[in-house]
């Protein structure tokens, strides 16, 4: 029993040794695979042309030992995060360009920084041929407004692929204007294009390396306008300018477009010249422009003005030799080159000439007098051979506008609000057409067809006198107005632009 105590006490005492022998180990070798802590930094820089200076856009960076790859961004920028300390080789490469490294080192907690220029290829250093053989040809004169332009180029050496931008102005302004923009074909349209101008234009070729190559300047010239029958203003970029179409409202023309409000265009008999009043200066005087030499000259000292008159109500005399025009109470002519100006008529007591329109067979004119109140409104026949006025409409309720005559001068067109509503801000809610007869003084509403809610104003005979133009415009001018045609029955309604007003037919 003795042994065996002892045998059990020796097996004991030796697990024991082996147990702490086995701990020491362990301990030890624990020791020596400990793991080492990593530091990091970042590295960030610029990539840049060696020979321009310029940023380069989408160049690759990397390194060696890896780490993360970027690329450059619109300023030529890199930045590489939390990347480990050490010495690096920075990898460079961008399309078009030689491959560019350089060794840094990366320092714990800090921001490494690394320019990188790098140099274009010998490879692609040719740039595309130079665009060639133009379309229309050079200093000709083009039939349209609306033009195809073509130019012919070769690729550069390398076959790359080549594009285009292409560059017009007008020759009376400096702004060049890119019309194409990295064009693959050699084909472009241009339209909006004004009439009886000229026009540069180049072509610059470009390829995958930039690299660029510029036409010669070449020009055309459009042709003259057509000499459209209707004439209206067109508010453009908060001020009216002068534009003319056709019957159909096709082949719009801008006919004048200067730095002022530009209203009431009016043909002479013959359509050489268009009378019209501006506010270019201080007031609202009649300018005249000469259709065949493109002269413009101002014929009034005394403006246009008066009672709720901002710069309309004249009219030519039927021979086309003068205007007439009201200025306050006091009706004036003047010859079209500005002299003997002659004073035909005062209006009634306490009121002011507005609008005027000339027989187009006698010595006649209707005119539309105001008072103080825009709705206080009268038209009247004035026979110069007697010089006598007569009360054609009286002061009837709501406001009465632009009396304007016939072809045979039997007739006068004009209209008024039927609503009879009088507002200090002139505004309208049911104004009609009316045609009334010299003869018999019957007075017909040929804005029966008129749709609810809106106004017909401002109406003018055509040309051949079976149709009226006019305006039709919601009643709280919340849209702008259409220019609109019917007969003379008030049929046959049909919009053929919009925005037009005081419109002119010859």
């Amino acid at each position: 029993m003795t042994n065996l105590k002892n045998y059990l006490s020796l097996i004991e005492r030796t697990g024991i040794i082996i147990s702490i022998t086995l701990f020491v180990f362990i301990f030890i070798n624990c020791k020596e695979a400990s793991i080492e802590p990593i530091f990091y930094g970042s590295l960030q820089g610029k990539v840049v042309d060696a020979e321009t200076n310029e940023p380069l856009y989408g160049a690759s960076i990397s390194t060696n030992p890896a780490s993360s790859s970027v690329t450059t961004d619109y300023e030529g920028k890199y930045k590489i995060e939390s990347i480990p300390v050490g010495n690096y080789t920075i990898i460079c490469k961008k399309f078009g360009y030689e491959k560019e490294q350089i060794s840094v080192s990366v320092l714990e907690e800090y921001e490494t920084v690394a320019m990188l220029f790098l140099h274009k290829s010998e490879a692609v250093i040719n740039p595309p041929s130079m665009p060639q053989n133009s379309e229309p040809v050079n200093g000709s004169t083009q039939n349209e407004v609306k033009i195809i332009l073509k130019w012919t180029s070769g690729v550069n050496n390398q076959n790359d692929s080549v594009y285009y931008d292409v560059f017009l102005y007008d020759a009376l302004s400096t702004d060049c204007r890119k019309v194409g923009t990295s064009l693959r074909d050699t084909t472009l349209e241009v339209t909006d294009l004004k009439y009886n101008h000229v026009y540069f234009w180049y072509v610059e070729a470009f390829d995958n390396y930039s690299n660029k190559t510029r036409s010669e300047i070449w020009n055309f010239k459009t042709k003259v306008p057509p000499l459209n029958p209707i004439l209206f203003s067109l508010m453009i970029d908060n001020q009216y300018d002068i534009y003319s179409i056709d019957e159909n409202g096709n082949d719009k023309v801008e006919v004048i477009a200067l730095s002022g409000n530009e209203l009431w265009p009016r043909y002479n008999n013959e359509k050489r010249f268009i009378a019209y009043c501006s506010n270019y200066g201080w007031s609202a005087e009649i300018f005249i422009k000469d259709l065949k030499t493109d002269l413009t000259t101002k014929v009034t000292n005394l403006p246009v003005s008066g009672y709720h008159n901002n710069g309309f109500g004249f009219c030519w005399t039927n021979d086309g030799g003068g205007l007439v025009y009201p200025y306050y109470d006091k009706l004036y002519k003047v010859d079209i080159n500005g002299f003997n100006r002659k004073m035909l008529i005062q209006a009634p007591a306490d009121r002011n000439f507005r609008e005027s329109d000339y027989s187009p067979i006698e010595d006649k004119i209707v005119v539309l007098t105001v008072g103080i109140n825009q709705y206080d409104s009268e038209i009247y026949l004035y026979d110069q051979s007697v010089d006598t006025l007569k009360l054609l409409v009286d002061n009837l309720p709501g406001i009465i506008e632009r009396p304007s005559f016939t072809i045979d001068g039997k007739n006068i067109l004009f209209t008024r609000d039927i609503s009879g509503y009088e507002s200090l801000d002139g505004r309208q809610l049911n104004s009609h057409i009316f045609v009334m007869n010299l003869t018999s003084m019957e007075i017909k509403d040929i804005s029966v067809n008129k749709i609810d809610g809106t106004n017909d104003l401002n109406p003018r005979i055509s040309s051949d006198g079976a149709y009226i133009i006019f305006n039709n415009v919601v009643n709280n001018n919340n849209k702008q107005p259409d220019l609109v045609i019917m007969d003379l029955m008030g049929r046959q309604r049909r919009v053929i632009t919009s925005g037009g007003i005081m419109a002119d037919w010859k």
